[in-house]
């Protein structure tokens, strides 16, 4: 283990930081050329909302392990916020929506 240096983890990790940007980058493209207007409207609203779903369960199932680890029970406090963060980006893409 002592011969693995933080220097060569950042690297290996900023590598494949920029691959993976990279091949989504041609991915869009290649979505972007076959879908119309409207398909590709849809495809981005439906991947805006995995995205909001996944970014809020990694942080607060990371908020709520912090707090399970120190000894405080926040899982109704997690529930609520799930429950309220979903709720507010429901509403937030159906107004952004009509008003377009």
């Amino acid at each position: 283990m002592s011969s693995i240096k933080a220097t060569h983890t950042g690297f290996i990790n900023l590598f494949t930081g920029l691959i993976r940007l990279v091949f989504g980058f041609i991915f869009i493209i290649l979505v972007t050329r076959s879908l119309s207007v409207e398909q590709f409207g849809e495809y981005s609203f439906i991947l805006s909302i995995i995205v909001y779903t996944v970014t809020s369960h990694w942080i607060i199932s990371y908020w709520v392990t912090r707090e399970t680890a120190r000894g405080h029970s926040s899982g109704k406090t997690a529930i609520v916020s799930i429950v309220f963060f979903y709720w507010y980006c429901n509403i937030h893409h159906n107004w952004d929506i009509s008003f377009r």
